[in-house]
């Protein structure tokens, strides 16, 4: 009687035990997924990495399989433990560590290759571009914004998780790209086309580094946005004309505005003050334009020298407004090709009919969100190819 007291009594504290250590395994689960430093990004995995995937498994389990139903083919003269586990197991150890290592390899799937990437995501009416460098660096210029054009008195049609251009966009593809971190964190401007989808973004993964053109606006997103790489501790820095930001060996980036400011000031009519940068990664250069027009566009010209520049790929301007692309603008940088990030039927008229006929006219090859989808251009020592989604 009282050894089966003992025994029941032993097996409640038992269970007990446990249920609470499932519960602390569980509260610390949940609390460190919310920070987005312990949460593992892995990228989407191809045909060839899901077949080796599944042989190394099988080999792993086959080896250890066959290991303990054989032990025959040990001598009986070895009588050293460390020598008759290594004898016994040493199949099963290497497709074992083999199998690791290609988990590790996975998750840094461009460790080896040293191809640069430049993708210019398909937002709807707005900027968001990931620039991978050959050495693996990660910058994301923008993020995309979602308008909602929904009266006051009809709420009922919203929807309970609408869509938002960063959560179901921007996130979902730096993770399927298997990025892990954002390196640095690029607001041209303070628009919301532009940095709707961040708050998304900051929150989901880890920015370790954000530049802006040292202005502020006074509206909730950019608060937000403020506020997030306060509590992340994420430092901020704006750019002026003629710094250079070495990313790696074969990446720099060459701010050409906005102007030296004195300090951060409240500026409501931000396409002016975009940051405007070249990329120079390899041989290939790109220039990002954010919404500038044509007065900012040949105030930049008067800081250049008086040489032309030739560039490979041009990022026009405020989407292919009327306001910017200039011919003397496009004269001066010479550009191989140009994308415009527009919208589909936006209700701006983008890109207008003229900068399309501008462009043409100086022989560019163009590439349009709206029309073929996300554009990516990939970089390497000696050329640049670019592939679309769509077309």
């Amino acid at each position: 009687m009282i050894l089966s007291l003992v025994s029941t009594h032993v097996s409640f504290i038992l269970t007990y035990l446990i249920e609470k250590c499932i519960e602390i395994l569980f509260w610390s689960v949940h609390n460190l997924n919310t920070y987005s430093k312990f949460n593992l990004t892995w990228a989407s995995p191809t045909i060839e990495f899901i077949f080796l995937y599944y042989m190394m498994l099988w080999l792993s389990v086959w080896a250890l399989y066959k290991t303990n139903r054989k032990d025959e083919f040990l001598p009986e003269i070895v009588r050293d433990r460390r020598t008759i586990f290594i004898k016994k197991y040493k199949l099963a150890l290497y497709f074992n560590f083999m199998f690791f290592f290609l988990v590790i390899f996975f998750y840094f799937p461009n460790f080896f290759d040293k191809t640069g990437l430049v993708r210019f995501i398909d937002v709807g009416q707005g900027d968001s571009i990931i620039i991978q460098t050959p050495k693996n660096k990660v910058i994301l210029v923008d993020g995309g914004g979602s308008f909602s054009f929904s009266k006051s008195d009809e709420e009922w049609r919203n929807r309970k998780d609408p869509y938002e251009v960063g959560k179901d966009v921007v996130v979902p593809i730096l993770k399927k790209q298997g990025v892990h971190q954002i390196d640095y964190l690029i607001m041209s401007h303070l628009d919301f086309d532009h940095i709707g989808g961040l708050i998304a973004t900051i929150e989901k993964i880890p920015v370790n580094h954000i530049i802006f053109n040292g202005t502020i606006k006074d509206n909730e997103t950019v608060q937000q946005i403020f506020r997030l790489a306060k509590e992340k501790k994420i430092p901020l820095y704006q750019v002026e004309f003629g710094e250079v930001l070495k990313l790696d060996q074969y990446t720099t980036l060459r701010f050409l505005h906005p102007a030296e400011l004195d300090e951060v000031y409240l500026e409501l009519e931000q396409n002016e003050q975009s940051i405007v940068f070249l990329l120079e990664m390899y041989q290939t250069k790109l220039l990002f334009t954010g919404d500038i027009d044509q007065f900012t566009e040949r105030e930049i010209l008067s800081r250049m020298n008086s040489s032309q520049t030739q560039i490979d790929i041009l990022k026009v301007a405020h989407h292919g407004s009327k306001s910017s692309s200039s011919t003397e603008w496009l004269n001066y940088w010479q550009p191989k090709a140009a994308v415009i990030s527009v919208g589909n039927h936006n209700l701006y008229g983008h890109p207008h009919h003229d900068v399309l006929m501008n462009l043409e006219n100086h022989n560019l090859e163009i590439y349009r969100t709206d029309k073929q989808g996300e554009i990516q251009l990939e970089i390497n020592a000696n050329r640049w190819d670019v592939t679309t989604k769509l077309k």
